[in-house]
Formats: C-alpha cells, sequence, structure tokens
C-alpha cells in the first residue's frame, strides 16, 4: 500500500513539475507577448500593401514571435519630401525603403538615340507609373523654348548651317527644318506631368530631383545644383537624332564672356587678369569649381565631376551650336527670343499649330529684319 502511495506521489510530483513547467512557459510567453516589437517600413509602393500585409509580414511574423511588422507605404510622387519631413522629426520608421531613382535601369530602358527610341521609352515610362517621363512646364515661357525647342532643334536645320542661313534670308521659319521640330515638341504633351501648364521652373526643378520625373531635358548648367539636392546617380544624353546613323548636333551655347571697361584706370592689369582667364589653368579651375559651365579654351580640360565630362564629351561627336535667336535676330521688336518662348509653349499646349507659330514667327521677324545683300 505504501508502495503504491508512494508511486502515485511520484506521478503528482511529476504532473506538478509539468504543469508549473507548462506555466511557467506560458508565463513567459505572456510576458513576450506583453513586450511586442512593432517594426515600421517606409516604402513608395503602394501597391505592394495587400502583397505584405497577406503573404510577407505573415511569413516573418510567424517565424519571429514577439515582432509585429507594419507595411505603411507613401504616395510614390510624395514619399522623398514625406520620408525626408519625417526623418528629420525623428518619427521616421524603422525600415526605410530605400528609392532608386535610376528610372532607365528600374525600367530596363537604353539610353535613346533616334527618335523613335526616345519615344519608346518615354511610353514605356508613362505606362509604369512610377514617375512622370519628363519634367518640364510652360508657365515661364523661356523653358519651353530653351530645354525645348533650342534643345532639339539643331538637328533638323543643322545646326550653324541652318542658323547663319537664315541670318543670310536663305531659309525661313516657315521652312520645313524650322517647322518639324516644333512637331516634334507638340508631341511632348502627353508625357508632362499634370497641370504642366501652371508648373514653373522651379517646379521642374524639384520634381526632377525628388525622383518625381524620369527625364528633365535641360542644360549642363543644372549640374552643380543637381549634385546638391538630388540623392540618386544621373545620367545625360544628346538630343536624340531622326534615324540611327545621322549626325547629331548639339547647342553649345557661350553663356558668359569677360571684356575690359575701356575707361579702367588699370588697362594693363586688367588685361593680365583677362590673359589668365584665357590661360588653361582658368580653364581647369573654374570648370571644375562650377561643372556644367565649359571653357572655350583649346586646352582640353580633365572633368572631375563625370556629368560634366559626359556633356562635354559630345564636342567630339556632335556638331555644336548656338541658340538660333541669339545673334543678330532678337535685336528688333518684336524681338525674336522672346516670340519663341511664347511660340514654343503654345505648341505644347496645343493652342497654335507647328505650322503657325512658324508663320507667327517670321512674319514678326520680317517687320523689322532686312538680311543683309
Amino acid at each position: 500500500m505504501r508502495k503504491a502511495l508512494r508511486k502515485r506521489e511520484n506521478i503528482m510530483t511529476r504532473t506538478i513539475k509539468a504543469l508549473l513547467l507548462t506555466t511557467s512557459v506560458l508565463g513567459m510567453t505572456g510576458i513576450a507577448q506583453a513586450a511586442d516589437v512593432t517594426l515600421t517600413i517606409e516604402s513608395w509602393r503602394n501597391d505592394d500593401l495587400s502583397i505584405w500585409q497577406e503573404k510577407l509580414i505573415p511569413a516573418f511574423e510567424a517565424k519571429n514571435p514577439g515582432i509585429k511588422v507594419v507595411f505603411s507605404p507613401t504616395a510614390p510622387t510624395e514619399y522623398n519630401a514625406a520620408l525626408n519631413a519625417k526623418l528629420d522629426a525623428g518619427s521616421a520608421g524603422d525600415l526605410i525603403s530605400c528609392l532608386q531613382q535610376d528610372a532607365f535601369d528600374k525600367l530596363g530602358i537604353a539610353v535613346p538615340k533616334t527618335n523613335d527610341e526616345f519615344f519608346a521609352a518615354l511610353d514605356k515610362i508613362k505606362a509604369d507609373g512610377t514617375y512622370v517621363p519628363m519634367a518640364m512646364g510652360t508657365k515661364d515661357l523661356w523653358e519651353a523654348a530653351t530645354m525645348g525647342y533650342q534643345n532639339i532643334g539643331p538637328t533638323y536645320w543643322k545646326g550653324e548651317e541652318g542658323r547663319l542661313a537664315l541670318i543670310k534670308g536663305e531659309q525661313k521659319l516657315t521652312d520645313a527644318d524650322w517647322v518639324e521640330p516644333y512637331r516634334v515638341l507638340a508631341k511632348w504633351k502627353p508625357y508632362l506631368g499634370d497641370g504642366f501648364e501652371a508648373q514653373t521652373y522651379p517646379d521642374s526643378q524639384n520634381m526632377f530631383t525628388l525622383g518625381r520625373a524620369a527625364i528633365y531635358p535641360a542644360g549642363s548648367w543644372e549640374i552643380s545644383q543637381f549634385n546638391s539636392q538630388a540623392d540618386f546617380k544621373m545620367g545625360a544624353f544628346p538630343p536624340p537624332v531622326q534615324k540611327d546613323g545621322d549626325t547629331c548636333y548639339i547647342s553649345d551655347h557661350n553663356d558668359i564672356g569677360m571684356g575690359l571697361n575701356a575707361k579702367s584706370g588699370h588697362q594693363e592689369e586688367a588685361k593680365k587678369f583677362l590673359s589668365w582667364v584665357a590661360s588653361p589653368e582658368f580653364a581647369e579651375i573654374y570648370a571644375n569649381a562650377l561643372p556644367g559651365f565649359f571653357s572655350l579654351n583649346s586646352t582640353a580640360v580633365k572633368m572631375s565631376d563625370p556629368l560634366a565630362q559626359e556633356f562635354v564629351s559630345w564636342r567630339e561627336k556632335c556638331k555644336p551650336t548656338i541658340r538660333s535667336t541669339y545673334q543678330i535676330l532678337s535685336r528688333g521688336t518684336p524681338n525674336l527670343e522672346n516670340e519663341t518662348w511664347v511660340e514654343s509653349a503654345n505648341v505644347i499646349n496645343g493652342t497654335d499649330t507647328p505650322e503657325q507659330a512658324g508663320e507667327k514667327l517670321q512674319k514678326g521677324l520680317d517687320s523689322w529684319y532686312k538680311p543683309a545683300k
């Protein structure tokens, strides 16, 4: 009898220990649940919300008890600005989705060389929906001309050949080579952001540097600012040609010059300075201190900025020209440069046809400009 009791006691003891052990485990589990950690993921991919909530997060949480995960996406166009604000305020999530703004790499787009390739790239960017294909507005007018018409135009009027022919009166702005760039420019409209008609130049800059747009039709003068503001890798390509094998043309415009004041009281010293400005030493210092502004010095300058080097390398493979309206043709009234701003914006907005733009510009030019015989 005693043996049986002892046996039962042993069983009970073991049972109590087991219960105590189980209780201990349950207690520990209860403590862990009370101290669950919640991780928040910042992302721009709001389209992926259901995948995270239904598949990825449950799979992780099943193997990692005590850790909860919240996927908290922001609209793609607002992601950079919203994330930066949260980071500054110390309220950003625990995990940050790093936005790859190398749009061409992400979408598998090769750098376009021809018009067909260019518009195919724009179509692909638009279809994807992550980016506005091109950051450009028409409110400030000059954008449409300088970054649009004067950017692609030399390919059609053959750079200096057409520009000089226009000055001599041998060509007119109603000729096919001058109207065709407007036809191409009109095709840009579907690829600009919503409300581009009210979009200013700073708006366009912000759209690009915040990673909202894939392409920014601009010039090398933007390099310094964009280097300090954009947190993604940038590339550049020259204006597309009409068909593969065509000569490419670039607007290699001479923006800044320096001259000697004839009334200066320090003529000799000023001449020494100007001589230095024309030297290779100045060219190297200036071009690397302000990438995007290139010296006209005959000595080649090696750029430390890769994007600046890319721009200047086009001088070796493309024919350079200056903006068609800058020499002689904008000395009268109406000013051809300013009128070209207006008509370039009108063509993109759809309020003037390319043919109407050419007719208006030539009529204004004819009213005061008579080519030298």
